[in-house]
């Protein structure tokens, strides 16, 4: 398994413009342009969700993934790039420190977390290389074998365990066999995300001990922070107690439904 980084504009702008088209759908999203891209063109932008979200390769730019699509969508494109360049040009030095932090992190942490993640989660990892790609955002996401790591204002720390979080979920089942497992849950993506931080502080707590270090450990996001508070040390249990990937996301589901949890990114994703 080979860990790599790579700093490029035009697969940073394949992040944003993905964000930008699913930002009236996710809440979580829409802070994120506040102030930068008016809500006529954020509007305007979510009508290419459904057709396009699944189809950014991010290996080059957007409009080369999208070469014989409309002209609509060509148009908005330019507009939201203008944006972007603007932002790339404001953030450099952040996602430069962020590429600079990521080689070192990896360098000094990575074959560690690699060989423990899979002890943790018993599922194979099922890519021989994985490629890290810093880019203007507050959180991370994945697309099989790439991490999107936002790396602008983000502390060393805060990053390695945004890396870790995101490596767990690139060692996730495929997505088809996990949406099998969890059809029938009730809050599936709020377990995933829930039972992911468990994960990540099991391997920095694993990490912290190994390398003699005081790695912070990763805090619940901002949108369920504050309704799980009072269950943290009842999740860490569960955590403790389940030994694999599925079981620990199915006990975190059922302990949320019973705790009357309502739950929140599975309002808007299965």
């Amino acid at each position: 398994m080979k860990l790599k980084v790579k700093l490029n504009k035009d697969i940073a702008f394949s992040s944003y413009l993905r964000n930008v088209i699913n930002a009236t759908h996710w809440p979580w999203l829409r802070k994120e342009f506040e102030g930068k891209i008016p809500l006529s063109l954020l509007n305007k932008a979510k009508i290419f969700s459904d057709p396009l979200t699944l189809r950014f390769s991010f290996e080059k730019h957007p409009l080369k993934d999208f070469e014989k699509y409309n002209s609509d969508f060509k148009d908005l494109a330019k507009r939201i790039e203008k944006v972007h360049n603007q932002e790339w040009r404001k953030y450099y030095k952040d996602l430069k420190e962020g590429e600079k932090n990521l080689k070192e992190l990896i360098d000094k942490y990575g074959n560690f977390i690699i060989k423990t993640i899979p002890t943790i989660t018993k599922n194979k990892w099922r890519f021989l290389e994985i490629w890290f790609i810093p880019v203007i955002y507050r959180g991370g996401t994945i697309f099989a074998n790439k991490v999107l790591v936002g790396c602008n204002k983000r502390p060393k720390e805060k990053i390695l365990s945004l890396l870790i979080h995101e490596l767990f979920h690139v060692n996730e089942p495929p997505k088809e066999k996990v949406k099998r497992f969890t059809r029938d849950f009730k809050m599936p993506r709020d377990s995933r995300e829930i039972a992911t931080v468990l994960m990540t502080n099991k391997l920095i707590e694993k990490l912290n001990k190994k390398f003699k270090v005081n790695i912070p450990l990763q805090g619940f996001h901002d949108y369920f922070r504050k309704m799980i508070a009072k269950f943290k040390p009842e999740l860490r249990k569960l955590a403790e107690s389940k030994k694999s990937y599925i079981p620990l996301i199915k006990a975190v589901d059922d302990f949320l439904a019973k705790k009357g949890y309502r739950g929140y990114y599975s309002r808007y994703i299965r």
